[in-house]
């Protein structure tokens, strides 16, 4: 199930199954990634691991999709800060990543890039679960740098995806509508849609609160760059 486009059931931050080394392996370097790239040590990591090192053959069963998407998320963020996190980008992906990648992205029905599924949609968890999403509850689960400017332009979007559910919602239903339904309901309904937008743009003015055009763009937005037109990663 989805509230909109985000999922009903809040992502993962550890597997829920009994973990095995690969699993601990990704686990940890995922989280380790802030001082990883600080450090210029992704490279150096990634390049010790063996072929097997960061397996996912476990999580494959079907009924296991929340850990599919954690795992998922964890891969595209180490692949992306291998690939771009250097001075310049690196062109191949080295199949210890590159392995379970694909066998996930094919699972999920994604390409084996960072997507905005994976960056934002999920990656967060509520600091507090008694409460609602806010931009006063959200944290990421998984970061580049990290920092006040790259936490704040993704909780941002979870909000505003969580305030959008709403108009989704009544969009769908609206779009089943016909010449013979009732007006109260449709009117009700666009009403629902007219809420929703309003409250969207009233999360997305937030941006510029705690998220830095400068720094976004030099610290934040290299690292999901894509490549198709980046003349570094061309064929």
């Amino acid at each position: 199930m989805m509230k909109g486009f985000l999922p009903y059931n809040k992502p993962l931050q550890s597997y829920s199954v009994t973990s095995s080394d690969s699993l601990n392996r990704l686990h940890d370097i995922a989280n380790q990634l802030p001082k990883l790239l600080l450090t210029g040590r992704v490279p150096r990591t990634l390049g010790l691991l063996q072929k097997n090192d960061l397996a996912i053959d476990e999580l494959l069963a079907d009924h296991l999709q929340q850990d599919q998407r954690l795992a998922m998320a964890q891969l595209s963020f180490i692949a992306h800060a291998l690939v771009l996190g250097g001075p310049k980008p690196i062109r191949i992906v080295p199949e210890v990543i590159a392995r379970p990648w694909v066998q996930l992205s094919k699972k999920l029905g994604r390409p084996p890039v960072l997507s905005y599924a994976s960056y934002c949609l999920d990656n967060w968890f509520l600091l507090d679960n008694k409460e609602e999403i806010s931009l006063e509850n959200v944290g990421l689960i998984t970061n580049f740098l990290g920092g006040v400017d790259e936490d704040w332009f993704v909780t941002v979007h979870v909000c505003i995806e969580d305030a959008a559910a709403d108009a989704i919602e009544a969009a769908a239903t609206l779009a089943t509508c016909s010449e013979s339904s009732d007006e109260n309901e449709i009117t009700y309904l666009l009403d629902r849609v007219a809420k929703s937008i309003i409250h969207v743009n009233r999360i997305f003015s937030r941006m510029p609160e705690r998220c830095d055009p400068y720094i976004y763009y030099h610290r934040v937005r290299p690292f999901i760059f894509g490549s198709k037109d980046n003349p570094d990663l061309k064929q």
